[in-house]
């Protein structure tokens, strides 16, 4: 698996842990990615991603609210959303 799809396939799993715990913390995050099975080189764009995700989420919550036909964001999967 190449480097760019594992790391996204990390950040998935990461935002998703984060959405069903409800804990944004960096020590939850640090968890994480200490018991991911991954390269340093994977895990560290997979941690860029979720840094940008986290950093720009009520941007990116309003952006998909305003596209999604009959949808409200609250109906939305949490895997779909993440």
């Amino acid at each position: 698996m190449g480097l760019r799809r594992k790391g996204r396939e990390l950040a998935l799993q990461a935002l998703y842990q984060l959405d069903v715990s409800s804990d944004a913390s960096e020590a939850s995050l640090r968890r994480f990615w200490e018991q991911c099975e991954a390269s340093a080189r994977a895990r560290e764009f997979a941690s860029e991603l979720v840094a940008g995700v986290l950093a720009r989420q009520e941007e990116i919550d309003r952006l998909v609210g305003e596209v999604s036909e009959h949808w409200r964001i609250e109906r939305l999967s949490r895997v779909d959303l993440n």
